[in-house]
């Protein structure tokens, strides 16, 4: 079913019109993870035809400008525009960053149940940088990283059952 997913998202590019007429593309990643400095290509796969690919994909992006947890498309074309007048295309709305700094360490009791049978979850469903977020019920109960049977509630896939690690309240993921 990703695989399908992945194919169709990819023919959309293709067939786009504004993915070929763009000098500068970027597919922005759903979710990341920093450390202390972003670079644009940390945050996005870029593709262009300009021989200094390699640095727009170093340009640095500020602290302050993701400080409230996201990187919109609006912040990222204000970036590219201040280094390049060309035509610049952007898939994507934004980028989550989880800020992995020593400063914002939770303490987690790891023995807590963090879901019981029958609760419900949203279940994200990794695979080569596209996230796709689906709602499913617990089928037995777990403790945070435990992983757990996810019965996956929509019309689409009809009751399928699957394999999901615990990563936080309400929430599992599954990477393919």
């Amino acid at each position: 079913m990703i695989n399908r997913l992945f194919s169709v998202i990819s023919l959309i590019f293709l067939l786009c019109g504004a993915v070929e007429s763009a000098d500068i593309k970027l597919i922005l990643f759903p979710k990341i993870t920093a450390e202390n400095n972003l670079l644009l290509g940390d945050i996005a796969l870029i593709d262009s035809d300009r021989s200094d690919i390699k640095q727009i994909k170093k340009i640095n992006i500020e602290c302050e400008i993701y400080s409230d947890g996201y990187i919109d498309k609006k912040e990222i074309l204000s970036i590219l525009k201040s280094y390049t007048e060309e035509s610049i295309s952007i898939y994507g709305n934004a980028v989550r960053v989880i800020n992995n700094s020593s400063n914002d360490i939770t303490i987690v009791d790891h023995d807590e149940l963090f879901l019981k049978k029958g609760d419900r979850v949203e279940v994200v469903v990794n695979n080569k940088g596209i996230s796709l977020v689906l709602k499913g019920i617990a089928v037995n109960d777990g403790k945070l990283n435990d992983e757990i049977t996810v019965r996956i509630t929509n019309k689409l896939t009809m009751k399928k059952f699957i394999k999901a690690k615990i990563i936080g309240r309400e929430r599992v993921e599954v990477n393919i």
